[in-house]
């Protein structure tokens, strides 16, 4: 029996290998501990760009599965890496749910292309045969970098969608800026771009509203489309220029975050 091995064995695998893995059920891409996919089709044809490009990624973490005693196989599962090889397997699988806007569909490459494409080497580091509580801290560490973002990082950082990218617009005419209600350090940590996120949500719902469910529900709902984009950015434009030439007292208590989000809401109610 291989022993555990937290440090593994670093091996080249070619795309064409781990797409046979994957279609034989041989690599197991979403174990009980992986998170829901998460990427949109940006992500995934900005990953597929840098495939056909040949430029290197990461590399990707498995570790021994079960072992299927009936059909003598074995299986892996993927400890790091899922988004990614699902987005090759969604590509060279022509998969419908892959909305491409750069690049060519897999089955419309030429002849080359598809074979660069399949001979794509892949690092896989396999971590061989471990119990399910070290693979569950090895994934936790690999992703322990979300644990210093605030929920508005990490959304930013898992979507790019057109709700998030309405609501950087509206922070880049630096009218909610001029109002001066947020610190240099809370606009560090994109809480302006959370605060108009909120607010654009709760203009979406028509209520008030105290759970980030909603918030994250309508950045999933309008990623890659936002019907209302034009519409609630002009009225934000609107609204914050309006309240900019107020000229309101620095001391006024409309320049405190709580009262300058009803004062914007009902304007726009």
């Amino acid at each position: 029996m291989q022993q555990s091995n937290t440090t593994g064995i670093a091996t080249n695998k070619k795309i064409i290998d781990l797409y046979q893995d994957m279609n034989e059920n041989k690599l197991i891409l979403q174990p009980s501990f992986q998170r829901k996919l998460v990427w949109n089709n940006k992500h995934k044809e900005n990953f597929l760009q840098t495939i056909l490009g040949q430029y290197p990624f990461p590399e990707v973490y498995f570790a021994d599965g079960n072992i299927d005693t009936e059909n003598i196989q074995a299986t892996k599962q993927v400890i790091d890496g899922q988004q990614r090889l699902s987005t090759i397997y969604q590509y060279i699988s022509n998969n419908d749910d892959l909305v491409l806007k750069k690049i060519k569909k897999f089955k419309d490459l030429s002849q080359t292309k598809k074979e660069c494409f399949l001979n794509y080497t892949v690092v896989v580091r396999d971590l061989g045969k471990l119990s399910d509580i070290q693979i569950k801290e090895i994934f936790s560490r690999i992703n322990s970098v979300n644990y210093a973002l605030n929920a508005m990082e990490i959304n930013n950082a898992l979507y790019e969608g057109e709700f998030i990218t309405t609501g950087k617009e509206i922070i880049k005419t630096k009218l909610l800026e001029n109002l001066d209600v947020l610190s240099d350090s809370e606009i560090s940590r994109m809480n302006d771009l959370e605060f108009i996120i909120i607010l654009m949500t709760t203009i979406e719902i028509g209520r008030y509203f105290n759970s980030n469910r909603e918030i994250e529900s309508y950045i999933k709902k309008f990623e890659d489309e936002y019907p209302n984009k034009n519409i609630i950015k002009k009225c934000f434009i609107n609204v914050l220029t309006f309240i900019n030439k107020l000229n309101l007292p620095i001391d006024s208590l409309w320049y405190r975050k709580s009262s300058i989000f009803t004062l914007i809401s009902e304007i726009m109610f």
